[in-house]
């Protein structure tokens, strides 16, 4: 069983700390019966008692093994990835400050409550259009942000006019895309029948999260020979193409800067004073007082949605921004200029993947890397034939033998890598 389990994928160890056997061993046939005839080998290999040297030894007991069959059988895909999950905690475990870890993502909560609470931008940029069409001038005002939307979620090729024109030049995103048919998440598997091990606790489901973050490559941290270039985008967004992902990625991280930067501009008297100064001004030229204060909402809007390009392109950049600034560290004025620069402190590119990672079902999460795991073996390995369905960490077998002395034997055996 030793020997058996010592022929795991060199791919999914080297490059993700993984133990997993392909029972295929790179070939068309998927099943358990190369395995099975694998392990009857070792087994008569350890039997052979004979001496190298002749006339030197003698087989006193002449076993053999005349066939093994598969009692029980654990795979990576088996309930969604769970072997895979649990060995990725095992690894993390091992291989990282639990204590920082679990301290991280703690920080980042606040990331993730300003994504789902923070509605006041939406509340005053809303009450704003609507004051607006009802002034006496009736100005219909449109959201800027609704046209990206629709191209970010849309199934077709991705524009060179959505979002990621705004942060990045057009061309230098990746091309690459896999074909989500084909992946473990879209088509049917195969299941081993292995009683499945009680579900992640709360500090491994964690440390599951960091270890996607460790192992997969995105739009700062690529890494060669990867199907995907934005692999962690991937994990977050599902889409079968680096653009479509990058794009997904972009939008959202646009739109929470865009929350943080209005808050402190709407909320700082100096920065609202000038923005008050100039719609006044057009208000007393187009002689409708009542459009100045709702005008003043839609231009501080404005002024943080130009903001937070700026934020994405330094964070896209390697580096990184204050979640929420201080008066010094804005890029812009309320003139769309360049206004100063913010210190080389806050949060980076990766740390809002770790925050979107920490707000995605785990299980989601595990299928998704099922796909990159799989797409990775087969680049790397040039081997088309591997499906990570028939790989497995758990193995229960059941081995025939039989004696020269006239007995037969039946030998169980069972190994879980878990344990």
């Amino acid at each position: 069983m030793t020997s058996a389990f010592g022929e795991y994928v060199n791919v999914l160890w080297d490059d993700y700390g993984l133990i997993f056997v392909d029972a295929g061993y790179k070939s068309r046939i998927n099943s358990m019966i190369l395995a099975e005839e694998r392990y009857r080998d070792c087994m008569n290999a350890n039997f052979d008692e004979r001496s190298p040297v002749p006339m030197l030894g003698k087989d006193l007991l002449k076993l053999k093994c005349t066939a093994a069959e598969t009692m029980n059988v654990r795979f990576a895909t088996d309930d969604k990835g769970l072997a895979i999950r649990h060995q990725a905690a095992d690894y993390m475990h091992y291989h990282c400050n639990e204590a920082y870890v679990l301290e991280l993502y703690n920080a980042l909560a606040d990331v993730n409550d300003y994504e789902f609470n923070a509605t006041g931008l939406d509340t005053h940029v809303t009450s704003a259009m609507s004051e607006l069409r009802w002034t006496s001038g009736s100005y219909e005002v449109s959201r800027w942000t609704d046209w990206q939307y629709g191209a970010v979620i849309s199934d077709k090729p991705v524009s060179p006019f959505t979002v990621l024109s705004l942060v990045m030049p057009i061309g230098t995103v990746s091309t690459k895309e896999i074909t989500l048919d084909s992946c473990v998440s879209h088509r049917k598997l195969n299941k081993g029948n292995y009683t499945a091990g009680a579900e992640l606790n709360a500090v491994d489901k964690i440390l599951f999260k960091e270890y996607l973050i460790e192992k997969n490559a995105d739009y700062v941290h690529q890494r060669e020979e990867t199907a995907l270039s934005y692999e962690a985008e991937y994990l977050i967004c599902g889409h079968g193409s680096d653009a479509k992902n990058l794009a997904g990625i972009v939008h959202r991280i646009l739109l929470l800067r865009e929350v943080a930067n209005f808050e402190r501009i709407y909320n700082d008297p100096g920065k609202m004073s000038i923005i008050r100064t100039i719609t006044n001004v057009i208000a007393w030229v187009l002689m409708e007082p009542e459009i100045a204060e709702p005008l003043a909402t839609m231009i501080a809007a404005c002024w943080a949605y130009i903001e937070s390009i700026k934020d994405v392109k330094v964070l896209m950049a390697g580096g990184r921004v204050p979640f929420l600034k201080s008066d010094g560290e804005f890029y812009t004025d309320v003139y769309g200029s360049s206004a100063g620069h913010a210190e080389d402190k806050g949060l980076s590119y990766e740390d809002y993947l770790r925050a979107f990672i920490m707000l995605t079902d785990n299980e989601k999460l595990a299928v998704r890397f099922l796909d990159l795991l799989e797409t990775s073996v087969i680049n790397k390995d040039h081997n088309p034939n591997f499906r990570l369905d028939f790989c497995f960490d758990a193995w229960a077998v059941r081995a025939y033998i039989t004696s020269g002395y006239g007995y037969d034997y039946v030998a169980e055996r069972n190994r879980d890598l878990w344990e």
